[in-house]
């Protein structure tokens, strides 16, 4: 790739990592709302998202905390 190619190719995988966090987000709001995680035995939400996806413990952290969140202020208007 020429500089100016990987410069347009990181933006275009920054955008698509954008995408996907906040799908993954909005998909964590409604595993824990319907106790998905606990169904299948993990007890927590941090539990399921290290253990089951695979995150490191400071990306389930911040992915859980982006999904309350997100619930709280969806709920609060």
């Amino acid at each position: 790739l020429s500089n100016a190619e990987l410069l347009e190719e990181a933006q275009r995988l920054a955008a698509s990592e954008y995408q996907a966090t906040a799908a993954l987000v909005r998909c964590l709001i409604e595993v824990e709302d319907r106790g998905l995680h606990l169904a299948g035995g993990w007890g927590s939400m941090f539990v399921y998202c290290t253990d089951v996806l695979h995150l490191c413990e400071g990306a389930a952290y911040n992915r859980i905390h982006a999904a309350r969140m997100a619930r709280k202020h969806r709920f609060m208007g």
